[in-house]
C-alpha cells in the first residue's frame, strides 16, 4: 500500500471496508476467495485506478482525441476510400 502513500487500515476507512476484509485482499490471507466487484471497485476509487490496474492487468494508454477523431472519420468512409488513404499513409510512411 506503501505506493499510494496508504496504509491498510487508511485504503479500508477511505473506501468504507473493512479492515479485515482489505487486509485478506491486500495479504491474500482470504483463503483464496475472490472480492466481491464492489468491493474491488471501492478500492480501485481509492486509490484512484481501474479494476484492470487494481489487477495487474496491462492497460493500454488512451487514444488521443484527435487520432479517435480520425478513426471515426476513416470507419465511415467505403472500402475503396479506406483502401486509398491505407496507401497514402504507407507512403507518407516511406517519405515519398
Amino acid at each position: 500500500m506503501s505506493r499510494k502513500g496508504m496504509t491498510i487500515r487508511q485504503l479500508a476507512i477511505r473506501s468504507g471496508l473493512g479492515y479485515a476484509t482489505v487486509h485478506g485482499y491486500v495479504t491474500g490471507s482470504r483463503g483464496g476467495t475472490l472480492p466481491a466487484h464492489q468491493n474491488l471497485l471501492a478500492i480501485a476509487q481509492t486509490l484512484g485506478v481501474t479494476i484492470d490496474e487494481l489487477s495487474g492487468k496491462k492497460v493500454p494508454p488512451p487514444v488521443p482525441p484527435d487520432i479517435q477523431q480520425i478513426v471515426q472519420a476513416l470507419e465511415r468512409l467505403s472500402p475503396a476510400d479506406r483502401a486509398m488513404i491505407r496507401e497514402m499513409a504507407e507512403r507518407l510512411k516511406k517519405g515519398e
